[in-house]
C-alpha cells in the first residue's frame, strides 16, 4: 500500500484569477524514522521535524510542523518561508 500526500501551493494572499487561488499536487509520501533534532521540551515550535517525507521534483523532502497551540500545520520549506502546506493521505 502506497501513501500519498497533497501539497497545497499558494493561498488567499496569492490569488491569480487566471489560474485560481491554489495549486494542489498529489505526490508519493513515506514514513521514516523520526529525526532526533529540532524538538523542544514543550513540544512547540515553528520547525518541528515529522516522521513523514514527500517526493517533490524527484527529491524526498522532510515534512515539518509549525505548532504554537492545540493544532499544527504541516509544511515543506523553511520556517517563515513555506514552500507548501501538506496533507498526508494514508487511506
Amino acid at each position: 500500500m502506497t501513501d500519498f500526500a497533497f501539497l497545497h501551493f499558494g493561498g488567499a494572499g496569492t490569488v491569480d484569477h487566471a489560474t485560481g487561488p491554489r495549486l494542489t499536487l498529489r505526490v508519493p509520501a513515506k514514513q521514516t524514522e523520526p529525526p532526533r533534532y529540532g524538538r523542544s521540551a514543550m513540544g512547540y515550535g515553528s520547525r518541528i521535524p515529522s516522521s513523514w517525507m514527500v517526493q517533490l521534483h524527484g527529491r524526498w523532502r522532510r515534512v515539518y510542523v509549525a505548532c504554537w497551540g492545540n493544532a499544527g500545520t504541516a509544511y515543506v520549506g523553511k520556517a517563515g518561508a513555506w514552500l507548501c502546506t501538506v496533507d498526508i493521505d494514508t487511506a
